[in-house]
């Protein structure tokens, strides 16, 4: 059995739209309160452990358990927690002690859990799933309906059909303004057939990859056809933006009655920042859509794939090429890999790409280092002509399948 993640989009009435920022609220609550305990100020003003719970010192965290201990009485000193999803209020002391392990854990390079601050979107809540006597509290009740805990029924659309056991639920509200869930259900997943073929991937520009037997997928850049209109709503944004900031601070100087605004109180500002939001995301899922195209297709078609570990950090210290290497998705395609390699018992090596664009795969002669405009280039010591990216990919191949040898 294999946890898979469903992707439904929900469709709420007011009444559950409240209540689901009801659930955002409270969650946001119990980390904010057990992170408080957890924690302390420096003198530096950096947030750190105290010391009965640092590692460092010899204290111990309180586990996941301890955290949901505290549960109880939270909700007595805050009456209001009550009206929130039992499960997701533990779910969230779970996701603060993960975060924790994950902060100690250095092959993660996960940060310090920080406080969680109200806004306006992008927020989510994770439901668990739970069987009494034989029925779940998360289940679907027909083609268009899933019941929620706290929301009851809730109007939703899935291209693929949900039939295995659900395991727990993710609401998410998007700065598009549209709610989402993701279904964690178990369900056997049968793999791929094996084809004994194994595959090197070189990562790159003017094509998104390129594969060792000479294939090349080229890049497409999605966000030209939005361009336009997006430069449009960002300017509008960006006044608009400029315009609420000044009557905040006005409002804030000479203290008019009516208290504090929100963002969510300037209908303009809040129109521009979801128009330009969704064209950012039309461009984000058609290039998604495509690299979950590419990595399907290799992944059925070889057992061992092996991909360069490349630093996109540092490469997009390179001006020149910056903005195209932030939309190319390498690390995105790389995960994609990962976890279909998981899933369909294949098998994905990460080599260091040093080198791999220098040395000829017929016979390792070290040609030395190529400037970026040099696509092609001949071995002197062999004679064979190379394609820069494809001899790339085949050295790739080579230093993987060497790993694995070892």
């Amino acid at each position: 059995m294999t946890y898979t993640a469903i992707k439904i989009k929900l469709y709420p009435t007011e009444k559950q739209k409240e209540l689901i920022d009801i659930n955002f609220s409270c969650c946001r609550k119990v980390w904010n309160t057990l992170l408080a305990e957890l924690t302390e100020r420096n003198e530096n003003g950096r947030l750190v452990l105290k010391d009965e719970y640092d590692f460092k010192k010899g204290g111990k965290l309180p586990s996941r358990f301890d955290l949901i201990k505290k549960l109880p009485p939270m909700k007595k000193e805050f009456p209001y927690l009550k009206k929130a999803d039992s499960t997701a209020l533990e779910s969230e002391a779970t996701n603060l002690r993960r975060a924790f392990d994950n902060w100690k854990n250095p092959n993660t390079k996960s940060g310090f859990p920080r406080f969680k601050r109200w806004q306006v979107n992008d927020d989510t809540y994770t439901s668990s799933a739970v069987y009494p006597r034989g029925v779940g509290n998360i289940r679907i009740l027909s083609r268009n309906y899933i019941m929620i805990p706290k929301l009851k029924a809730v109007n939703f659309r899935c291209d693929v059909p949900i039939n295995s056991h659900i395991v727990n639920l993710t609401v998410n509200l998007t700065n598009t303004n549209e709610y989402f869930a993701s279904v964690i259900v178990d369900k056997d997943i049968t793999g791929f057939n094996k084809t004994q073929q194994s595959i090197g991937i070189d990562l790159g520009v003017a094509d998104m990859a390129i594969l060792s037997n000479g294939k090349k997928y080229e890049t497409v850049d999605y966000g030209n056809q939005y361009s336009e209109r997006l430069r449009i709503w960002e300017r509008k944004l960006a006044r608009r933006q400029a315009e609420m900031k000044k009557e905040i601070a006005f409002n804030k100087k000479n203290d008019i009655e009516g208290g504090r605004l929100w963002f969510s109180e300037f209908p303009n500002y809040q129109k521009a920042r979801i128009q330009v939001a969704k064209y950012k995301k039309k461009a984000m899922l058609q290039r998604q859509y495509r690299l979950q195209w590419i990595s399907t297709e290799i992944v059925k078609q070889y057992d061992v794939i092996v991909i360069e570990d490349l630093s996109t950090k540092n490469m997009l210290k390179n001006h020149h090429l910056a903005k195209s290497i932030s939309k190319q998705g390498w690390r995105i395609f790389r995960d994609m890999l990962q976890y279909k390699c998981d899933q369909y018992g294949k098998q994905l090596v990460v080599v260091n790409p040093y080198k791999t664009s220098q040395i000829c795969p017929n016979c390792d002669y070290d040609d030395g280092k190529h400037l970026l405009n040099i696509r092609e280039w001949t071995c002197p010591s062999c004679g064979v002509a190379h394609d820069r990216d494809v001899a790339g990919a085949q050295m790739i191949l080579k230093k993987g399948l060497e790993e694995l040898n070892k």
